[in-house]
């Protein structure tokens, strides 16, 4: 998709450039209005409105992978992790990266699947982007599943990262 910047673009145009989309059947830049929609206009609503409207699409599997992830992020800003979760079992195989794995891990901890997250922020701890994020829901599972002092390590190693990082305090 063509589409990097909503600098030229307001949120208006962009919905109609999704209708567009979606009449073309072109779901790789359905879902980059959609992203669009979230990221730079901060509207989850209606960056799960375009990716409803386009369910019947089908794409490559890029395009449906960044289909449902994009559908999956606006559902959790809404509070709707359940969704989320369907949206995210959606992703085809083969495209389960990063961004992937802590969506999931993220959703699973909302919805009490301690385990699960845990299992998916494991993999995610030495990662640059994702690493400290994933430290902190990897202890709040841990403490879920009543690991509570591998919990406050975990913590603490977050804790310590933010200080160096001049972070100020969380306590």
């Amino acid at each position: 998709p063509a589409l990097r910047s909503t600098r030229f673009i307001d949120l208006e145009r962009l919905e109609h450039l999704a209708t567009l989309a979606i009449q073309d059947c072109d779901l790789a830049t359905v879902a980059e209005c959609a992203k669009l929609a979230l990221e730079d206009f901060d509207r989850p609503a209606q960056a799960l409105k375009i990716c409803r409207s386009a369910s019947a699409i089908s794409g490559p599997d890029a395009a449906r992978a960044q289909y449902h992830l994009v559908s999956a992020d606006a559902c959790m800003k809404l509070g709707d992790f359940e969704s989320a979760f369907v949206q995210l079992r959606e992703v085809p195989l083969g495209y389960h990266d990063l961004r992937f794995y802590f969506a999931s891990g993220a959703c699973a901890i909302e919805l009490r699947e301690y385990d699960l997250a845990a299992e998916l922020m494991i993999q995610l701890i030495s990662d640059d982007d994702f690493g400290i994020e994933a430290q902190w829901y990897l202890g709040r599972s841990w403490w879920e599943l009543g690991r509570k002092d591998a919990a406050i390590s975990l913590w603490q190693g977050v804790r310590d990262h933010d200080v160096a990082c001049g972070i100020e305090n969380h306590d």
